[in-house]
């Protein structure tokens, strides 16, 4: 498979978008269950969590090293299975991703209750996340330049975000 003609993300949208992805919703609500259900124990389970995520990472970077292309987890599976495997590999990733976007809208809108308790009511909820997918959906049209950016600012103020509730 020939390279990519499109434009490159740098390094550091790289690494933004890795620790975007690892923080997802979980940041919104995962915390507060974990410490609810393990207490003191949390501080040793979710640094081991990093540390499983991690390995996956470094499996992606050195597949991603060996196989050239873009296409990530579908070109991989393509290259070392066939067409069959790679089309099944590339419909759950698909799917995975409008599970994704569904679960962290509503982990951004249920934590958003504490801010505006009117968001309690069916409507206004389901109103303002359709609204953030609408908005979603007019910044992922703008170009995946400028998604490199909002990607970078969103990562910087979610890690902000954390590091101000510890």
């Amino acid at each position: 498979m020939a390279r990519s003609t499109h434009k490159q993300l740098n390094a550091l949208s790289i690494f933004l978008l890795g620790i975007d992805g690892i923080i997802g919703s979980g940041i919104f609500l995962m915390p507060s269950r974990v410490y609810a259900k393990l207490g003191d124990l949390s501080m040793v389970v979710m640094p081991l969590a990093g540390i499983a995520i991690l390995s996956i990472a470094l499996c992606f970077a050195n597949l991603a090293s060996k196989i050239p292309g873009d296409g990530g987890a579908w070109l991989y599976t393509y290259t070392a299975f066939g067409r069959f495997a790679g089309f099944e590999i590339g419909i759950f990733t698909w799917l995975l991703g409008i599970i994704t976007m569904a679960t962290e809208i509503s982990a951004f809108v249920t934590s958003l209750r504490s801010l505006f308790p009117v968001l309690n009511q069916h409507g206004p909820y389901l109103i303002t996340a359709l609204g953030i997918l609408a908005a979603l959906t007019g910044l992922n049209l703008m170009g995946s330049g400028f998604m490199d950016w909002v990607n970078n600012v969103s990562t910087i103020a979610k890690v902000g975000f954390w590091w101000s509730l510890s």
